[in-house]
C-alpha cells in the first residue's frame, strides 16, 4: 500500500514542468521577499485546478520556506 508523502516533503514527480507563469501566485505579495514567497506558493498550490501545477507550485512553497541563516554554522536553516 502506497503512503502519501509528508506535507513537507517535495512532490517530485519525475514529470516535464508545466509551461505556466511560474511568478504569477508572487503578485500580491506583500514584498518581493523569500519570506513571503513561501505562503504565496502554497496558496497557489491549493487553489490550482491542475495536480501537476499543484505540485510544482508546492515544491517552490517548500524551496521558498528555508529561511538561510548562514551566521548559524549549528542551524543554518530553520522551520
Amino acid at each position: 500500500m502506497q503512503q502519501d508523502p509528508p506535507p513537507n516533503a517535495l512532490p517530485i514527480t519525475g514529470i516535464e514542468i508545466p509551461d505556466i507563469d511560474l511568478e504569477s501566485p508572487l503578485a500580491g505579495v506583500k514584498e518581493r521577499h523569500c519570506q513571503y514567497y513561501d505562503d504565496a506558493y502554497f496558496k497557489a498550490a491549493r487553489q490550482a485546478e491542475d495536480p501537476t501545477v499543484g505540485a510544482l507550485f508546492q515544491s517552490l512553497g517548500i524551496l521558498c520556506s528555508f529561511y538561510p541563516q548562514y551566521w548559524n554554522r549549528a542551524e543554518p536553516y530553520t522551520p
